[in-house]
């Protein structure tokens, strides 16, 4: 994504909490950046195209955190938490925060879930990195590296999605980060 891609979704994440997805317009967006309207429907054609450099700017940027944190991380607990921080704890946040926070968790289309699809196959790429040392312990207790990072990340993202509050969310993550830990028996 070049610059003025990037600054355009980055106002647009401030419309879409501002307003909603649903109710946020192009005109919204335009103004928030400071350009004209056709300057944005040059760069993206529709909010659907909005949205989804949206999602895929989001993942990068959070899987680019979570492999820089790692690489100074050195338990596999700490590297856990780090994952859980940027793939869920964060995003929580940033959606319990906006006016509609239930308009994010079902405002996507099919064009926004195929690119969350990719989000997730990303964040599943980044846990197999981190659990790929504990191989041998993870194929001891009846998986693979990939079926355990797939089943780590589609429980914190249904976490994130279900979750009532904070507390509830930190709760439901603890007991995933000891089961993860009593699996690996680190």
């Amino acid at each position: 994504m070049n610059e003025k891609e990037t600054e355009i979704v980055d106002a647009a994440v401030r419309v879409f909490a501002r307003y909603g997805l649903k109710r946020a317009t192009m005109n919204d967006i335009a103004n928030e950046v400071g350009v004209a309207r056709q300057t944005l429907y040059a760069t993206f054609s529709t909010k659907d195209d909005i949205l989804r450099a949206t999602i895929r700017l989001a993942a990068e940027r959070s899987i680019t955190a979570i492999r820089r944190e790692c690489e100074e991380a050195h338990s596999l607990e700490d590297k856990i938490d780090i994952f859980l921080a940027h793939h869920t704890v964060k995003p929580f946040e940033r959606i319990r925060a906006s006016v509609d926070p239930d308009d994010f968790l079902t405002g996507f289309n099919t064009a926004g879930e195929k690119e969350i699809e990719k989000s997730n196959a990303a964040y599943c790429a980044a846990l197999e990195r981190i659990l790929a040392p504990y191989e041998n312990e993870i194929r001891a207790a009846g998986s693979t590296v990939r079926d355990f990072a797939e089943f780590i990340q589609v429980s914190s993202a249904g976490f994130k999605q279900t979750a009532k509050s904070k507390k509830q969310l930190m709760r439901l993550l603890d007991a995933l980060k000891s089961s993860i830990l009593a699996t690996i028996a680190e």
